[in-house]
């Protein structure tokens, strides 16, 4: 896998389960992951236990980690792989307590280095909300580029959201 200066990239594992089930109980995060009730804990054990494969299953979440902890302060996930096209779509959460430390960047560059070795991925892609202006500013970064808008695409209970569609070729 993968090793920056400060995270490194690995699949879950059991140990991870705690840290699964407060990140994906979190109402915070449901909004964006179509989450509509709490993960139970067998639900997660299931998840960690089922294929973590790409070409299987469409999808795969790695963990980003502290190299100097090993620590697993956020998640990656690969999602909708088209293995004809070569794609998939991208999700990211790094831990409240560890975010705005560069962390989601380093993990992005990471993974971008994994899909090439791993699948030989031709382009990434990620859909992010216009008023989440973080994830805006962090995918730009790293080399993302718009590709097209959804105008009044998504509703957070109170207004009607723009969706920007980002892509990076590989």
């Amino acid at each position: 896998m993968p090793e920056g200066n400060r995270i490194f990239l690995r699949k879950v594992e059991p140990r991870d389960k705690e840290k699964l089930l407060v990140w994906e109980n979190d109402p915070a995060h449901w909004l964006v992951s179509g989450t509509r009730a709490p993960y139970s804990s067998e639900t997660i054990d299931i998840f960690i236990r089922s294929t973590q494969d790409l070409f299987l299953t469409g999808q795969l979440r790695l963990l980003a980690c502290l190299t100097s902890t090993n620590e697993a302060v956020g998640a990656i996930d690969l999602f909708a792989f088209e293995p004809v096209h070569l794609n998939a779509g991208v999700g990211i959460l790094i831990d409240k307590n560890f975010q705005k430390k560069g962390l989601a960047t380093e993990s992005l560059n990471q993974l971008d280095v994994y899909c090439r070795e791993n699948f030989s991925l031709k382009n990434l892609w990620c859909n992010v909300l216009s008023e989440n202006v973080a994830s805006l500013k962090l995918f730009s970064t790293c080399g993302y580029r718009e590709v097209g808008v959804k105008k009044a695409w998504f509703n957070n209970g109170e207004n009607w959201l723009d969706e920007y569609f980002y892509q990076k070729e590989l």
